[in-house]
Parts: structure tokens; sequence; C-alpha cells
């Protein structure tokens, strides 16, 4: 059974870059949610098995607070932010405000792009092994993800998303982006957590719906791999050496990365 459970161009994402302003807000209002010990964790390939990656009761928290209480604060009287948001307008906002919720969230595992383009194929055959990033990991009674992708609904209707994370230096899971309205409609269009969790190459602008059942690792959809077709699910391997033509190309081309 698949114990994997459940952001790029924010401009063309729908990203709401005023989201960094209103952080003042999440620094008192959170500070009801349970604190808990947090340490980086030594992975490896046999751990899949155990690992729990479903979101803590302290991390839902976090992004129902933030879809409820800060959402509201960043559209404001703002229809552009409304736009950007995943609603028609300011007075669409409004009138859906107060059904607005959170549904599962996604796990999102990112791969950088030297990991990508260094990985050893002959020697580390596993697909799994390019999510074994420490960034991607905290350690309770057993390891969790680090990034949890919430979809923003309104009546079971995806609307928005709120990206949460935290880190071995953080009290608490903090609120990274809002907004992507797009890229969350098109992922829970093809994929629904708990069984797909999104798997990010944020140097090449790549999103991708995952699935782990026991040793086999598959990729059912992408954004942004023209490759890809949508609806078909392919071995997580093939894409990922495809990516690593791409990641060899970026570096040739001396793109910033």
């Amino acid at each position: 059974m698949n114990r994997i459970t459940s952001t790029s161009d924010s401009n063309k994402r729908g990203m709401c870059p005023l989201i960094r302003r209103r952080m003042s807000f999440i620094g008192g209002g959170l500070l009801f949610l349970l604190l808990q010990p947090v340490s980086l964790y030594a992975f490896d390939i046999p751990d899949f098995a155990t690992w729990e990656f479903t979101a803590s009761q302290t991390a839902t928290q976090t992004a129902t607070a933030a879809a409820k209480n800060l959402v509201p604060k960043v559209v404001g009287n703002s229809n552009e932010i409304a736009i950007k948001l995943g609603f028609g307008g300011v007075g669409d906002f409004i009138n859906q405000s107060s059904n607005l919720n959170v549904a599962p969230p996604f796990p999102v595992f990112h791969i950088g792009l030297d990991r990508l383009r260094n990985f050893d194929w002959q020697h580390q055959q596993d697909p799994r092994s390019l999510l074994l990033d420490e960034a991607n990991f905290l350690r309770w009674s057993s390891p969790s993800p680090a990034w949890f992708l919430f979809p923003i609904t309104v009546n079971a209707t995806v609307r928005s998303s709120v990206l949460i994370a935290m880190t071995a230096s953080d009290r608490g899971w903090k609120i990274r982006q809002i907004g992507s309205s797009e890229k969350i409609v098109e992922l829970a269009k093809h994929g629904v957590a708990p069984k797909y969790f999104v798997v990010e190459i944020p140097a090449l602008n790549r999103y991708y719906l995952g699935n782990i059942d026991g040793a086999t690792f598959t990729i059912k959809y992408a954004i942004g791999d023209p490759f890809q077709n949508e609806g078909t699910e392919e071995p997580a391997g093939d894409v990922f050496k495809r990516l690593q033509l791409d990641a060899a190309k970026v570096y040739a081309d001396q793109v910033p990365r």
C-alpha cells in the first residue's frame, strides 16, 4: 500500500507576491500551535516501507489558518489579487470567503539541478534515491515531509493553494506561498492525495505527480514537461533520465539555476 499521502515562475503560475508582506500577521496568530522538536534524519531506500507522509495536526492547523484568516487580509479590496488567487474577482471572493477551507495536502519533494545532473544511474539505480534530500524531510516519531501543498477549496472546489514548510531551525510550520491557482487546479485534476505527491524540479520549472507503491515509483502527470502526455503514467526513472539531459543543457547554456 502506498505510504506517501500527502513552486517556479510566480507570475506565470498565479503566485501572489504580496504574501511576503503579510507574514507579520502569522507571527502572533499561529503561536497557539503545538511545537514539536525536529531534527534532520538520515534516509535510506528501505525506510520507504515505514515512513508516514500524512500531514500532522499542527501542519493542517497552519494551512487552515492561512486559508481562513490570512487570505482575506491579502485580498482586501483588490480585484487583481482575488483573480490571481483563483477567484472571479473581489466580489466573487467576498461571496465565497466564508466557505474557504483546505483539502488533504500533497507532500512536496524538491530535486535540485545539481543532484539531478550528477545522479549516477549505474550505482544508484533506484529513482526513489532522488527524493532523499535532507531538506525534504523532518523527523518526528517517524520521518515526515518538510513541505506540504494544501489545496484551498470553496465547497470542495479547488481554487488556490497554500504551501507550508518547516526546517530544523524553525519553531513551527511556516507559510511559504499562497496562490499558484492554475498549478494546484491542474495537479488536483490529475491526482488526489494521499495516493499522489508532488515532485518539483525548481530550476527547470517542472512539476510532477508521483506515486510509490512498494519499490515501484511512477510519474503520472507533469506541468512544463513537453514529453509527458496528460494522463500517462511512466516509470519515474524514464522521466528523470530525460530530465537529466535537460539539466545538462541548462549547464551548457550557462542559464542561471
